[in-house]
């Protein structure tokens, strides 16, 4: 078993608290009974920061009024505090925004982990604004905040949520701007429906499943479509295209062979 003089509790290392407090009981349960000899052998374990953080705590009374388990409930409620606290700061400072997740969802789970390092008000506004601008997904965005005067937490949420907008806005666009691919077809109700012009199925041609070339039309004979969508894939009110003119010098028919000769009315034939 450990010695009296190998117990000591470093305030650089608040994790070690409840290693440090179950070494204590044990050497007490084997060694002390008084309360006097209990307390003493608490403080003589503590350094000297730790001494002088536990007499602000406990003040106006004195370190030798207390009890042994008074002081320690004392320890216990401000050291593992300040565990927790630690804990919830690097959390809050490693903090990122997930895939597919808002820039609104992202600053609201900031701004409730904040209080809990105990951070309130405008130093709760500023660390929420640093770790947001930090924290974001979108490199684009993030060099934009940083290069943006005068930001704020309202100011870096206001153009985030304006970004993912625009961004919104131009899937929307690009994805319009593939209609060709997609044909509408009359439904119920006045709805309508996506068509695939080459297997016919709901779901747009560049995501068709099928091999274009295992797909036979018997209607036109042709290749790359069913026949239930025949003609779906043909410009809609275009001028057909122009057959292509043969290429190269063309040839004169032969003439026919002279056949015999036909009698005219009123003629006679010799």
């Amino acid at each position: 078993m450990s010695s009296d003089s190998d117990l000591r509790y470093d305030s650089k290392r608040p994790e070690s608290w409840p290693k440090f407090v179950r070494r204590l009981k044990l050497i007490i349960s084997v060694k002390a009974t008084k309360e006097e000899i209990k307390r003493g052998m608490l403080l003589s374990a503590l350094d000297d920061q730790t001494l002088d953080r536990l007499e602000q705590w406990v003040h106006p009374r004195s370190l030798e009024s207390c009890s042994y388990s008074t002081l320690l409930a004392e320890l216990d409620k401000n050291i593992v505090t300040a565990v927790n606290r630690t804990v919830q700061y690097v959390s809050f400072t490693t903090r990122r925004q997930q895939p597919g997740e808002s820039a609104a969802a992202f600053m609201d789970a900031l701004t409730l982990a904040g209080p809990t390092v105990g951070w309130t008000g405008e130093v709760l506004d500023d660390m929420c604004m640093h770790q947001f601008v930090a924290g974001l997904e979108d490199v684009g965005l993030q060099d934009k905040l940083f290069e943006t005067a005068g930001l704020t937490r309202e100011k870096a949420l206001q153009l985030a949520v304006q970004t993912e907008a625009t961004r919104a806005h131009k899937e929307a666009v690009r994805a319009g701007a593939g209609a060709d691919h997609v044909h509408a077809v009359g439904g119920q109700g006045g709805k309508k429906k996506v068509v695939c012009y080459r297997c016919g199925e709901g779901h747009y041609a560049r995501e068709c499943p099928y091999d274009r070339n295992s797909l036979k039309c018997s209607k036109c004979q042709g290749v790359g479509h069913v026949t239930s969508v025949c003609g779906l894939g043909k410009p809609k009110g275009g001028k057909p295209k122009p057959k292509r003119k043969p290429t190269g010098t063309p040839t004169a028919a032969p003439p026919s062979p002279p056949g015999p000769r036909q009698a005219q009315p009123n003629q006679r034939v010799y």
